[in-house]
């Protein structure tokens, strides 16, 4: 059987490149099957009520049935618990689903005397679970106490079956009591000494500030519930096949001495493969397959919550409205970094409550251990703790210097990313600055720092896993078959058992330390936190600037300002009164450091998109603050494009795809008209036409501003924020955009904004040539005003009737 198993693989592997076509259609047809609420959620409860049975007895098409009938009902739980709102009980929208499976174990519960019984206590059952769940947490907390009272004097009753009634009746009661009462606590507290429970609240805290408390206790809710599924349920199908392997390896033993021939065990073995090991691959390959796509869809979902939303925050009405990019500005670590810190911290927790979840069904069989050799196992687990404890001290102390050497290897890594990527982008400056020696020198350096702190940590990490290895080899697993061999000799155990109850004593020996056991991680675990709580305080930081209170006064179309007093640095100006009127273009001039760039940063606050105040920006004092539409556009003095992107996109902030065909031509076409009037390559160029071609705009570039001079991209910037729309912005706000200009550009420019925005309120910030105490001729011509910053607050350097106080 084996043989043929074994040919059967080959033949399979040797054609499989022959049909990868065939592999590829079902590979795709079983991705997407994962993506349905058939398979991600209806499945793993199917899998578990057909696979962990009401009792030995049930059959399996009762199993089945009832299982169809739970999955039903699940099929229809996420469409409910996607559009769920706030609720005292994250577990509130599979109130349904859950109260069907205890349900469906009540109705073949062997306890039930009739079908009719059996029917009500499956709807005593589910009422009482759905009224659990619905009552929030409290009220499962009391059902829980309830839940250890009811155990314990159960217990106490059925122990004292030899006493009088009346005096079992009374310890039932005292038991009920302590159940109630002193058990719950206990249990508690050996829970909060045994588990890191509060390193798990830690976690919690903090991945719910990015990702928000309510949808993070849904997301939590419908990945535990997946995962106790299929990981309860195949943890329970293993002990089966641990005992079916640990048969194979006792016959092994058999045929040394004769009383099993190479022929019986070969057949044993293959019958044992197709039989018992293909079904457990099978079974524990598709239910993990379904348990790591549900995990990989809510985790990757909640990595996107903080790698965009803590940067790119929405607003209530779902759109971007500023980013909060300052706040990795300044910082040692990037975006990258913090998700990094933000996964590993999601996988940590997961993980561990993955692996207690697979270990559950075998801690189950401890008390019957207990219950048979209690003296043995209460002085073997001791000492085994014991020793255990004294590894994890020396573990963890390699652990702590492991984790500084991490966090310095980090710094220096993303140190070097930082300086390869400034290096790379102003390599024509390295060049013609004579500054590659340099450069070099700095790069070797810090690549052979970070190579000699490598090399020191993997050391360490191989001495860590030898201690580990050996630990395991030498001392922990003798002494667990110290145990096994008692039991053996007291027949509580068949010797077809050995390796489960190796596994037995193992997880509990695990359960028991796991906090020691986990110092590693933990240790991990809060470097990452204390990474992440440097960026939520950034975040703060940055949120922290807020804007200016601002109204928007769109009959009269003025600026208006009223007692305002504002610092940046040591620049403070003050305005008493100020009043810009629409249709007039305002040059807005002053020595650097006099304040015109922080009095257009305070505008752009009162944008429709509510951008925050510039950096270390203070209002001192602000009376009134009226502008002529909260529809401002600002263009800056050093623009932006994002990389790896279209020019039409860009342009249109849209993907062309989502663009209608018609809407698409006519925007290529009123692109091409504006960047010929602009004369967009100049004269000069090496291009056929001066214009933005349409193969152009639809090419996707690698960095499109980078590859543009300086005049180009304020053409191109010009375009897309003022000339493509229907009108010009009612307030716009230009930051020396001129500079870069030639100038015939600048004539065509400003020419252009005079026509297009000559009901608009245009301001622009401009340096007039040096000596010049006014607007030259040519600036006169464009300009209508000048408002000049100096000592501390703003006046007008030419009479246009405006005036301020």
């Amino acid at each position: 059987g084996g043989t043929v198993a074994a040919i059967g693989v080959a033949v399979v592997v040797q054609l499989w490149p022959e049909t990868t076509g065939v592999a590829d259609v079902v590979g795709k047809f079983l991705f997407e099957a994962l993506a349905t609420e058939v398979v991600g959620f209806a499945l793993p409860f199917v899998y578990f009520r057909f696979t962990v049975r009401a009792h030995d007895g049930e059959s399996w098409r009762s199993a089945a049935s009832l299982a169809a009938l739970v999955g039903g009902v699940a099929l229809a739980t996420p469409l409910v618990a996607d559009g769920a709102a706030a609720t005292p009980s994250a577990l509130l929208p599979f109130r349904h689903v859950l109260s069907a499976l205890v349900a469906s174990y009540c109705l073949a519960s062997h306890l039930a005397p009739s079908a009719l019984s059996a029917v009500f206590g499956a709807c005593l059952g589910a009422g009482a679970t759905a009224t659990i769940i619905t009552l929030g947490w409290e009220v499962q907390a009391q059902a829980a106490r309830c839940l250890c009272g009811a155990a314990c004097a159960a217990c106490a009753f059925h122990s004292l079956s030899s006493s009088a009634r009346s005096r079992r009746i009374i310890v039932a009661v005292i038991a009920l009591s302590i159940g109630v009462t002193v058990v719950p606590w206990v249990g508690m507290e050996v829970v909060r000494f045994l588990l890191p429970l509060a390193e798990l609240q830690e976690a919690y805290d903090m991945i719910s500030a990015f990702v928000g408390e309510e949808r993070l206790g849904r997301f939590c809710a419908k990945l535990f519930l997946v995962t106790a599924l299929c990981q309860v349920s195949l943890g329970y199908l293993g002990i089966a096949f641990l005992r079916r392997g640990q048969e194979r390896r006792n016959a092994l033993t058999y045929v040394g001495d004769g009383s099993v021939t190479a022929s019986s065990f070969s057949r044993l073995v293959g019958w044992y493969m197709l039989a018992a090991a293909l079904p457990y691959m099978a079974q524990r390959t598709i239910v993990e397959n379904v348990n790591t796509y549900v995990v990989g869809t809510i985790t990757h979902e909640m990595e996107r919550d903080m790698r965009l939303g803590a940067v790119f925050p929405r607003g209530l009405d779902g759109v971007v409205g500023d980013t909060l990019l300052a706040a990795v500005q300044g910082s040692k670590y990037t975006v990258e970094g913090y998700t990094d810190a933000f996964n590993k911290v999601v996988s940590t927790c997961y993980n561990l409550i993955e692996h207690k979840l697979f270990g559950f069904p075998k801690l189950v069989l401890l008390p019957g251990m207990l219950m048979k050799r209690p003296w043995l196992v209460v002085a073997v687990l001791p000492a085994s703790v014991a020793l255990d404890v004294g590894r994890a001290r020396l573990v963890t102390s390699l652990t702590k210097r492991l984790e500084k050497m991490s966090r310095d290897i980090q710094e220096l890594a993303q140190r070097r990313r930082k300086i390869e990527q400034h290096d790379a982008k102003n390599e024509e400056l390295i060049r013609r600055g004579a500054a590659s020696d340099f450069a070099e020198a700095q790069w070797r350096h810090l690549a052979l720092d970070i190579d000699i702190r490598t090399l020191r940590f993997h050391a360490l990490i191989s001495l860590r896993n030898f201690i580990n290895a050996l630990y395991k080899q030498d001392i922990l697993h003798p002494g667990i078959e110290l145990v096994i061999a008692w039991l053996l000799e007291s027949k509580h155990i068949l010797s077809a058992d050995i390796s489960i109850y190796l596994r037995v004593v193992e997880e509990s020996i695990d359960f028991l330390l796991t906090r020691f056991r986990m110092d590693a991680s933990l240790a991990t675990m809060r470097t990452d936190l204390e990474r992440l709580a440097d960026l939520s305080e950034r975040l703060d930081e940055v949120r922290a600037r807020g804007a200016a209170e601002c109204s928007a006064d769109v009959a009269s179309k003025e600026l208006i300002i009223e007692g305002l007093e504002f610092q940046r640095g040591p620049s403070v100006v003050r305005l008493e009164r100020l009043v810009l009127r629409a249709g007039r273009i305002y040059a807005v001039t002053g020595a650097n450091g006099s304040g015109k760039s922080s009095f257009f940063g305070l505008l752009a606050s009162c944008s429709r998109r509510g951008t925050l105040l510039p950096s270390g920006f203070e209002i001192r004092e602000l009376g009134r603050l009226t502008v002529p539409s909260h529809d401002l556009v600002e263009v800056g003095q050093q623009l932006y494009c994002p990389l790896f992107t279209k020019p039409l996109s860009w342009m249109l902030q849209r993907h062309v795809d989502t663009v209608p065909t018609e809407e698409l031509r006519a925007y290529e076409a009123r692109i091409h008209e504006l960047s010929a009037r602009m004369n967009f390559y100049g004269e000069s160029s090496a291009f056929a036409s001066a214009s933005i071609s349409s193969y152009e705009l639809h090419e996707e570039k690698d960095d499109w501003y980078g590859a543009l001079s300086g005049g180009q991209r304020v053409k191109a910037e010009l375009i897309r924020k003022v000339f493509l729309r229907d009108a010009c912005p009612p307030f716009l706000l230009i930051d020396e955009a001129f500079a870069p200009l030639d100038p015939p550009s600048k004539k065509i420019i400003q020419t252009m904004i005079k026509e297009f925005c000559s009901e608009s309120l245009v301001l622009v910030i401009y340096h007039a040539d040096a000596g010049e105490t006014c607007l030259s001729a040519e600036a006169s011509g464009f300009f209508d005003a000048n408002l000049h910053f100096s000592n501390g607050t703003a006046d007008f350097r030419s009479c246009s009737g405006d005036t301020i106080s």
